[in-house]
């Protein structure tokens, strides 16, 4: 219910305080909280935050998603090598979600020429 709800919040982008507050009430183990944090930290302009909370969400389950969006974190901190192998990790185009493709196109120029 609280990752529910601080999710709501992090979609509409303006109650980031509210959206905090939920998830420093669920314990660290929940890679969704990983997730949603590295969310809010992007929201608030904290890449180095943004990519450390992907990092530990990555550690407990691996996703494409959380690894498009630890990519485009680790993109704008300059550090270009991590982004590729986060690249080379990921699924084959034809298996990806529409938003997956929306940041490989962005990431492109990054991306291993196999894919």
């Amino acid at each position: 219910m609280r990752l529910a709800a601080a999710a709501r919040f992090l979609a509409d982008g303006v109650e980031l305080e509210q959206a905090q507050a939920l998830l420093d009430g669920i314990g660290p183990g929940d890679p969704r909280r990983d997730q949603l944090l590295g969310q809010l930290a992007e929201l608030r302009g904290d890449d180095q935050a943004a990519e450390a909370a992907y990092s530990r969400a990555l550690a407990k389950v691996d996703d494409d998603d959380v690894r498009l969006r630890r990519a485009l974190a680790l993109e704008r901190l300059g550090r270009g090598a991590e982004v590729k192998e986060d690249l080379a990790r990921l699924r084959p185009a034809a298996e990806a979600k529409p938003h997956e493709v929306a940041a490989k196109r962005k990431l492109r120029p990054l991306l291993p020429s196999s894919r």
